[in-house]
């Protein structure tokens, strides 16, 4: 898979534990698919910022992670029932139903997150005034949308892949996408060679956020886990920066 990143290694010493055995093993339920640069499992092994960020946790708590890589509702109910011991990624606004009655535990903010509407650069600052077609990925929620929809303003369609759904809208069979802006940045630049031909709309709805380190069992891991973001910040910087993360997401307010 064409990436477009290299990744620095873990400079030595980076944690005073890195070089000793592990002292257990954790199993951490991870999500499924193909979400590059943040996670990604099409090779069979789960890849990307967040096994660059966890493997860099366990190093510094001197344990071991055991990745089970689940679809996002079993991941849920893994975690919720206590199958699993650690959660990435997860928001405490996620699977609310799911959750109630389960006492969930999650770390600080990891990284930030967008999901929103890409369109073609002479479409942007229109709004929903002129805005009728909307695309998302196949299970993806376009919850900023619902009362236009609910409305019958906007029609929904899904495909189940991203490449497919960007390529409606730069066919104009689409007036645009909703998805992780940084997913579908990595996804016009390195899967369809054509960076910037669709872009941000921060007049259309969207959503910023953060993902979390959860658990519904092991508070202490996440205990240590805060520590380790304020201890290795510098280390975690790095490896957003890497990734490119949270590239571009700065200037865009909170909705």
């Amino acid at each position: 898979m064409a990436t477009g990143i290299t990744v620095a290694q873990a400079d030595e010493g980076a944690s005073s534990v890195s070089d000793s055995q592990p002292t257990e093993t954790v199993i951490i339920g991870v999500e499924a698919g193909s979400y590059f640069p943040h996670y990604d499992d099409s090779t069979g092994e789960y890849e990307g910022f967040g096994r660059a960020l966890l493997d860099e946790f366990a190093r510094y708590a001197g344990i071991e992670l055991e990745y089970r890589i689940h679809p996002l509702k079993r991941l849920a109910v893994s975690a919720i029932s206590g199958q699993v011991s650690l959660r990435y990624p997860d928001n405490p606004y996620w699977e609310a139903d799911l959750k109630e009655g389960t006492e969930i535990t999650y770390s600080h903010p990891i990284v930030t997150y967008v999901d929103g509407t890409m369109v073609p650069p002479n479409r942007l600052g229109q709004g929903l005034d002129n805005f009728y077609k909307l695309g998302t990925v196949s299970g993806f929620t376009p919850w900023p949308y619902f009362a236009a929809i609910d409305e019958g303003k906007i029609t929904v369609s899904e495909n189940n892949s991203r490449t497919g759904l960007l390529h409606q809208v730069l066919m104009g069979r689409l007036d645009g996408a909703y998805l992780s802006i940084v997913v579908a940045n990595h996804q016009l630049t390195y899967g369809l060679e054509q960076p910037g031909a669709l872009i941000f709309d921060p007049t259309l709805p969207y959503k910023k956020s953060h993902y979390h380190l959860s658990t519904s069992t092991r508070p202490d891991l996440i205990r240590k886990f805060n520590a380790f973001l304020r201890e290795e910040s510098a280390r975690v910087v790095q490896i957003k920066s890497d990734y490119r993360v949270e590239e571009g997401l700065s200037f865009i307010p909170d909705y």
